[in-house]
Formats: C-alpha cells, sequence, structure tokens
C-alpha cells in the first residue's frame, strides 16, 4: 500500500495545501509556527528552517510534501547534521488533522526510514514538545525512546528524542 504514497520536495506551487494542512489543526498550540503560514512555507523553501547552530546551511535542510493518491496530507522536513553529524532532523512533521490516527503518520516514517535514513545509516532525530501527549505516544510507539535532552520550560519545553541505541 507505500505505493499510494510519494514523498516530494516542496515548492511554490504546494504552499496553498500546506496553509491548508496547518488550519487543519486549528489553534493546536503544538502545531503552531511564529509567523505567517505563507511566509513560513516560503522561508523554508528558500532559506530553510535551519538549526540554531553555527554553521547550519540551506544546503542540509529540505522541506517535503507527503501524497496519498496524488493528493497532499501531509508535510515534514529534514536536516541532515542535527545535533550531531550522524542525525538527520525532523522540526516539523504534520499529517492533516482529518487523516490523524489512521496510520499515515507510521507508513510516511516508515518512507522516510526507507528514502533517506537506511541509505545515509543516518539515525533520525526531533523535538516533540512535552505536553503534546498524542505526538509523543507516535513518536515512542515508533522507537523514539532515546533522549537527547529536555529544553525550554513550561507550555514551550521540548523534549529531543531519537531512536534507541541497540
Amino acid at each position: 500500500m507505500t505505493f499510494a504514497y510519494e514523498i516530494k520536495k516542496a515548492n511554490q506551487t504546494h504552499i496553498k495545501d500546506l496553509i491548508n494542512i496547518y488550519h487543519s489543526w486549528g489553534n493546536n498550540p503544538f502545531i503552531k509556527i511564529d509567523e505567517e503560514p505563507y511566509q513560513y512555507f516560503e522561508r523554508c523553501m528558500i532559506e530553510g528552517d535551519l538549526p540554531p547552530i553555527e554553521d547550519a546551511s540551506k544546503e542540509k535542510y529540505q522541506l517535503y510534501v507527503v501524497t496519498y493518491h496524488h493528493q497532499i496530507i501531509g508535510y515534514f522536513d529534514l536536516y541532515q547534521g542535527y545535533p550531531n553529524k550522524n542525525i538527520f532532523w525532523i522540526s516539523i512533521f504534520v499529517i492533516h488533522q482529518n487523516l490523524a490516527r489512521q496510520g499515515h503518520g507510521k507508513i510516511v516514517l516508515d518512507l522516510i526510514h526507507e528514502n533517506f535514513i537506511d541509505q545515509a545509516k543516518y539515525d533520525l532525530g526531533l523535538g516533540v514538545k512535552l505536553k503534546n501527549i498524542h505526538a509523543l505516544k507516535f513518536w515512542t510507539k515508533n522507537g523514539f525512546t532515546k533522549v537527547l535532552g529536555v529544553y525550554g520550560d513550561n507550555d514551550d519545553a521540548v523534549i529531543a528524542l531519537t531512536h534507541k541505541v541497540e
């Protein structure tokens, strides 16, 4: 069934769909971005949403769209080399709210592994707001059990996770 899914580099023609997916979550504080959505997605495509490291570069960053039967259902990004050189970092991973909890996220995660992680022999890391219980359940259920650190405080606290080291 994964043949019905495709991962593509995001481009300007996808922005309307990305905004629609973003707004499908309403006022969910865990999906919130700090700028107007059109500007955010455009910035991701032009400059990248770079991590807070000295040598961060757009060449290591990419925003992707996820399609299911040729319809865009979600988006995620990858940064190669954060927080260390052997990790692909996801800073945003969103599936349209109407399709949440239906198995799409797991399939997309499997495709990320197949297309990026397994080939490069990298690990995959990400940050999740501590209060985002649904996301924490999803990620830990899918093997993200090694804690890299906890950052921030109160409502903005984020836990950085990667796969469990065997």
